[in-house]
């Protein structure tokens, strides 16, 4: 994987949509697209954000809003399959990015 040859080590994973890597040692984050992927560093990130989603089909999901700072995006969101992993999320994403 390109990400890995620049450095970047996989500590966690969260299986969000797209998927989110977290690399502790370098204070770094990836969003993983299919054809691409954008790295993000702890210190961009200024906010975490839950966030209701309503589906076609009327079914409420939860995703998460990252908040950022000093990057070419103003925010990124992962989805969650469900309201429980989204919770949960937040708090490990906060945990690693506000230390």
């Amino acid at each position: 994987m390109q990400l890995q040859a620049e450095g970047f080590v996989v500590d966690h994973r969260i299986d969000s949509v797209p998927p989110l890597l977290i690399d502790q040692n370098n204070r770094q984050l990836a969003l993983v697209y299919s054809d691409r992927f954008v790295k993000i560093r702890f210190d961009q990130v200024i906010a975490v954000e839950e966030r209701q989603l309503v589906q076609g089909d009327g079914e409420e999901s939860l995703a998460l809003r990252l908040k950022l700072k000093n990057h070419v995006l103003p925010s990124i969101t992962i989805k969650a399959n469900r309201v429980s992993d989204a919770v949960v999320w937040r708090r490990q994403l906060q945990g690693w990015l506000f230390q």
